[in-house]
Formats: C-alpha cells, structure tokens, sequence
C-alpha cells in the first residue's frame, strides 16, 4: 500500500555537515551518488542557493561576539537541513504539475516550516534526478533577536511533529488531497501490519533496500554478545575524546583570562589558543565519527535479522511478480527463483541481484498498464460506435454484386 502523504525530515548540523549537505544539493560531481541520474540533473532547481557554511558561521560568531555571548564550539550546529518528500500515491500528483507549479508548492512548504521554526530559510534545492521528486532546505541554525543576540536551534519532540503538521496545512499541499503521514513508530504500536508499514514495493526497492542490504549484512556477520562489547569500546574512547575536547576548551579559557590580566603576551597567548583549538576540533570530530559509529551499533544491536529477511522476501518478491508480468519468467521459473533465494538463505545476495532490475521493470510495467488501459479505452469506444449499412445493391451495368458498408 502507498502512501498519500507529505513528510518532512529537519536535523540541526555543523558546519562541516552542512558543507557536505551543500555538495551534494548543488550537485558537486565529487559528491554525486551513483543513484542519480546525471542525464536529468539539468531539470533540478535551485530556488536558494545554500550559503557557504564558513561564511554562515564567521556571520553568528561576529553577532555573538558584539552581543558579549561566549565563542562558538567548534561543533557547533551553525545550518539546519532538511528534506521535503511524498509517498508513492502522492508523488504522481506532484509529478502532473508542471515545474513552476511544482517549485512554488516546495518554496511555500519550505516558507511555513521556516516561519514556524523563527529560524531563516537559507537554501532550497528540488531535485527531479532521483528515484522521486523531493526537496532539500536549508534554516539559519541559530536565531538572531531583537537584541541582537544568537539563540540556537532548541526543539522539543511536540514542536518538531508541528513542522509537520505545518507542511500538510499549506493550501497547494492540501488542494491535491495529501495528507500528513502517521509516525512509522505509531502505526506499528497501534497493531498495523508491518509489511504495509514498510510497504517494500517494485518502485521503492532499488531506494530503500541498500540500507537493509547493509544492515542485513552487519547482523549476519556479528553476533549481540560481540556488538555490545564494541559498543562498550566505542564509549570508553568517547569519554577520552571529550575530556580531551573539555580539557583544550578550559585550557583556551584560561589563556584568554591571562591575556585580559596582560599576564601573558598576545603573540604567546595566540599561538597557544591556535594549538588548543586545533585539538579541540581534532576531539570533536573524533567524538562526531565515534556517536555515528555508537549510532549504528545500537541499530544493529535491536536489528530483527528475521523480520528485516522477510521484508527483502517480499522486496525480491515485488520483482519478480513484476519480471513475470512482462514475460521475461513464466510462474514456475518464478517459484523456482524465490525458493533458491529461501532455501540458500542467501536473501540479500539475490536481493542485489535484482535490485538494479528494479526501476526499468517499475517503469516497463507502468508502460505496459498504460498500454492495456489505452487500448481498452479504443475497443470500448470502437464498441459503443454505431455501425451503418446501406443495403446491398445490384449494379446497373454487368459486374459483380458489392457491399458498400461505412
């Protein structure tokens, strides 16, 4: 079962995030997946080219120094992205629009989420060059008041679901019946069927299954005894990294205060604060790099390999309903196929075999539907049109009888 709604996702970033966030919005050919179509990059529109995150940074900092505010972290979360998509029953109704309409409904979405967050929208990038229409904005990742201080992105979980909320109440969203989606976490609880929460279909399989490829394999190859004792050296080694982060910071605080008792020089000051600094961001890109690793850890610990394996079933399942529906297998090859995936347990293999398959069998068969509609919309009108004969005739001169029908 598709789906008919709009989602938004938001993450507050660093700098170095959003630099990358910005490469790939912008299509930087060093940052360009292999997923994206390059032949229809041309179509994207960049709405608002995002700003180049050391400039957003030097901008906050400069603020937050004239308004007597502490310097910024080194990781300090300076851009917020996000990313606007629609379900699988939504995406055609935005893909009949045409490019400025469709432009204008993504600026106004963005425009709401902008002005319920009181954070700046800074970037905005449709991209028509992936498997679905969808957007990427940027916000200001701190607040600047009346007063001229900065104030950091801070919201609770209640005003996050509000952004979505927000983005399903824009007129152009509703006009076209789209909804806002219910919490994945909330269908499941409530006793909805996981396969139509997950809802694995021809069309979303080469998108969706490469993070479950991934996973898949991770819980294969470890057991939970061994993920949890990685889990457990990746905490020791973040608790080093952030009292190394915390022990530069003090000691470039307590230069800073010996430079403002004038009881060190500027120029001895400075070169110690430039060697503290640089090992402050070292630790906390370390510690960014170690909470990522913890991240998945955690996620491959609480990972159902079985309920995940039935899930790529049904994915490998969706393709090969499709292969036989253009006559590339019969049923029996069809059996034949899932039944080797099942009995070698090997699920994820066959899965990546099929996965490239999936897109040009998704739009073959929306092809070939179309096909049979059109052609059942001639026969029914050949059908209902009348038919006149005229009645037969013998010629006047000698010759063989004709019949003459329109």
């Amino acid at each position: 079962m598709g789906s008919e709604a709009i989602s938004v996702r938001t993450e507050p970033v660093s700098g170095r995030q959003a630099a990358g966030q910005r490469r790939h919005d912008l299509r930087d050919p060093a940052q360009t997946p292999d997923y994206v179509d390059r032949s229809r990059s041309h179509l994207n529109s960049v709405l608002i080219e995002p700003p180049d995150p050391t400039e957003l940074r030097a901008e906050i900092a400069q603020h937050r120094e004239a308004a007597g505010q502490r310097r910024l972290r080194a990781d300090a979360r300076t851009a917020v992205r996000g990313v606007i998509t629609f379900g699988t029953d939504a995406q055609p109704r935005i893909e009949a629009l045409s490019k400025a309409e469709q432009d204008r409904l993504f600026r106004r979405v963005a425009d709401e989420i902008a002005k319920e967050s009181g954070h700046p929208l800074i970037g905005l990038v449709v991209h028509r060059d992936e498997a679905a229409i969808h957007a990427h904005y940027m916000l200001r990742g701190y607040r600047l008041d009346e007063q001229g201080r900065e104030h950091p992105w801070r919201k609770t979980r209640a005003e996050m679901s509000r952004l979505q909320d927000v983005a399903a109440e824009v007129p152009e969203v509703k006009a076209l019946g789209i909804q806002r989606g219910t919490p994945k976490a909330e269908r499941i609880a409530r006793g909805e069927d996981r396969s139509k929460v997950i809802h694995r279909t021809v069309r979303e399989l080469h998108r969706d299954l490469p993070a479950e490829l991934e996973q898949a394999r991770k819980a294969a190859d470890r057991d939970k005894a061994t993920i949890q004792a990685e889990i457990e050296a990746v905490e020791a080694e973040l608790e080093a990294q952030r009292e190394k982060a915390e022990k530069n910071r003090r000691l470039i605080e307590e230069q800073e205060k010996k430079l403002a008792e004038q009881r060190v020089s500027e120029e001895q000051a400075q070169k110690r604060i430039e060697t503290y600094e640089r090992r402050e961001t070292k630790a906390l890109e370390e510690i960014e790099d170690l909470e990522a690793r913890k991240a998945k850890l955690e996620a491959d610990l609480q990972y159902d390999r079985k309920a995940a394996q039935a899930d790529i079933a049904r994915a490998i399942e969706a393709v090969l309903d499709g292969m036989r529906y253009l006559g590339v297998i019969n049923g029996s090859q069809q059996m034949e196929l899932m039944d080797a995936a099942v009995s070698t347990n090997d699920l994820v293999r066959t899965a990546i075999a099929f996965r490239d398959e999936a897109p040009s069998i998704a739009r073959s068969i929306e092809a070939e539907k179309a096909k049979a509609i059109q052609q059942t919309r001639e026969q029914a009108k050949e059908q209902s049109r009348p038919t006149v004969t005229r009645p037969r005739q013998r010629q006047q001169q000698h010759g063989p009888e004709t019949d003459f029908e329109l």
